[in-house]
């Protein structure tokens, strides 16, 4: 089942306390980028890149192509969903497409499989694992109002993977009437009576944000590389 892969790589340092793109930072010799990457170009079932970028930025990524000859660059939008739909309306023809963070650099090949499995039966799927803690609803007074069974619960990772012509189709539904998800798979619920089902991700493929994720995934890759 081939694919294409969009790799969101537009945010900042500011949580990260970086005075640069998260994205730019090392580990373990190699820009976190660059990790997430090479998952995708490893896989031969991805047919083409599509990484969405900041204009400014955009000869930082020039060694990524040089070096990854499948890679095309997107320029990103004001919002996360927005930078989506950019690079779905720059590609000419898929039939699949995922999603996925730039900064998450440790997805693996075997997540890419359980994944893409699921798309046989499926129009929409993504990776997520088991919620270990209990988890409490709070109001704006910080007061507990539940209590979620927690054997329901599950944390959404990405890749996240979509029938491209459903993905795109939500998309455009959402620009229309100016609705914002957190992620792509909330589209596909809202406006679609077609199930999202869930694949068995990693708690190692974690989305480094603060620098506390920085020094995981320096251990997490030590044990790794």
């Amino acid at each position: 089942m081939n694919y294409t892969a969009i790799i969101l790589a537009g945010g900042s340092g500011s949580r990260m306390k970086a005075e640069i793109n998260k994205i730019f930072l090392e580990i373990e010799g190699r820009q976190i980028i660059e990790h997430s990457v090479r998952i995708f170009e490893q896989d031969e079932r991805c047919v083409n890149i599509v990484l969405v970028i900041k204009e400014k930025e955009v000869e930082q990524y020039r060694y990524l192509k040089n070096e990854y000859p499948h890679i095309q660059f997107v320029f990103g939008g004001a919002e996360r969903q927005d930078s989506v739909y950019n690079a779905l309306v720059h590609i000419k023809k898929t039939d699949y497409v995922l999603v996925h963070d730039g900064a998450r650099p440790f997805v693996e090949l075997d997540a890419l499989d359980r994944l893409l499995d699921k798309l046989k039966t499926a129009h929409a799927a993504i990776l997520a694992v088991p919620v270990k803690d209990t988890i409490k609803v709070v109001n704006k007074f910080e007061q507990i109002t539940q209590t979620p069974d927690r054997a329901a619960l599950w944390a959404a990772q990405t890749p996240q993977a979509f029938d491209f012509a459903t993905l795109l189709t939500c998309h455009e539904k959402a620009r229309h009437h100016g609705y914002i998800a957190t992620d792509d798979a909330a589209l596909i619920e809202r406006y679609t009576d077609k199930h999202v089902v869930v694949a068995l991700g990693s708690y190692e493929n974690i989305k480094i944000t603060t620098p506390i994720d920085l020094e995981m995934a320096s251990l997490i890759a030590k044990k790794r590389f």
